[in-house]
């Protein structure tokens, strides 16, 4: 049976654009209902696996300083972060989520995950884990994505 690879792999690139756009949009949807921004949880995301400093998170968010700052200043109002400067170096500045910070970032990253566990409620076990090696397997695919 003959396969059309350069229109499904467009096909499938427009599927993962979509799923992507949907869960994005009901992720943003869920955040706003809690009072948070896309951004304010990514940033909790991040401080909670252990980037601390203003430009580490810059760069993991791919965003300037100035915005983790101004980000920094919304976050605390809200109580979800203290910044801290470490004895050893008065320079930097270390960003902690507080008590309140950490069962925000729990409650939503679990709602988050329900929400994305029920698009996968109509695939069988054997789906799902055959979906997650394909993935795994495109993932630590060799090829360069060519320059456009």
């Amino acid at each position: 049976m003959f396969i059309d690879r350069t229109n499904l792999l467009n096909t499938i690139s427009d599927q993962i654009r979509e799923f992507y756009r949907l869960i994005k949009k009901e992720s943003n949807k869920m955040l706003e209902s809690e009072g948070i921004t896309n951004g304010e949880f990514l940033m909790l995301k991040s401080v909670e696996t252990g980037i601390s400093g203003v430009c580490d998170l810059a760069e993991e968010l791919g965003v300037a300083a100035s915005y983790i700052t101004s980000l920094s200043d919304k976050m605390i109002a809200k109580g979800y972060i203290e910044r801290n400067r470490p004895e050893h170096d008065r320079r930097t500045v270390e960003i902690r989520l507080t008590k309140e910070g950490e069962v925000k970032y729990s409650l939503l990253n679990l709602k988050i995950r329900k929400n994305l566990a029920t698009r996968f409620d109509t695939l069988r076990d054997e789906e799902l884990e055959n979906f997650h090696n394909l993935l795994q397997k495109a993932f630590k695919s060799e090829t360069k994505p060519e320059e456009v």
